[in-house]
């Protein structure tokens, strides 16, 4: 089964109080989105499409010089610039992704997409455990009795309206969206743990 990958990077990031457009601020050295692009660069992904809007010119540029696939949206909000590109793209699996998960990486993408198959819902959407966030300091706007959204799904974009199920982690590397500038220091301890752990 292959997919494609859509990853949002359009919003005004205005709770990171930074002049730097979100997938561009650089983590260890690296563009947020840079670290997204490669975590779905893998033999399961078929396309790779990222989202710009008039908030994010910058990143526009950046992903143009790049060669990558550019979806202009509306910015008429996350949801409504969601469904207004998976109806650009051809009815199919695709993975979505926040443009702010610097800590992602392929074996997680590979896991999510296992996942999706082996529960055979029409969507998918990864939910973090509470207490990941309570430990690590993290601040969430959204939380449902599963979890915590970590803004990676997969859609079936053939049933838009269909059933949803969740998958539920417990690693911190899906927890670490960068909403606020101290959420980069989080970002680099838990990768900091997880190197330290893989020694």
């Amino acid at each position: 089964m292959s997919f494609s990958a859509l990853i949002m990077a359009g919003g005004k990031a205005t709770r990171l109080k930074v002049e730097v457009e979100k997938p561009l601020l650089k983590f260890r050295g690296k563009a947020i989105i840079d670290y997204i692009i490669e975590a779905v660069n893998i033999e399961e992904i078929e396309r790779i499409a990222v989202t710009v809007t008039q908030n994010t010119p910058k990143t526009k540029a950046y992903l143009e010089a790049k060669g990558i696939d550019i979806i202009n949206t509306p910015a008429m909000g996350y949801v409504e610039d969601l469904i207004y590109a998976l109806r650009k793209l051809e009815p199919e699996k695709i993975l979505t992704l926040t443009g702010d998960l610097p800590l992602i990486r392929k074996k997680d993408i590979r896991y999510v997409l296992r996942e999706y198959i082996f529960q055979d819902c029409p969507s998918l959407a990864v939910m973090c455990k509470k207490e990941i966030y309570e430990k690590l300091g993290l601040r969430a706007d959204i939380e449902f009795d599963t979890g915590i959204p970590a803004g990676i799904n997969v859609i079936d974009g053939r049933k838009l309206n269909g059933d949803e199920c969740h998958l539920v982690v417990t690693n911190p590397r899906f927890a670490v969206n960068v909403n606020y500038i101290e959420d980069l220091k989080i970002a680099d301890k838990v990768l900091e743990e997880d190197e330290n752990a893989s020694e």
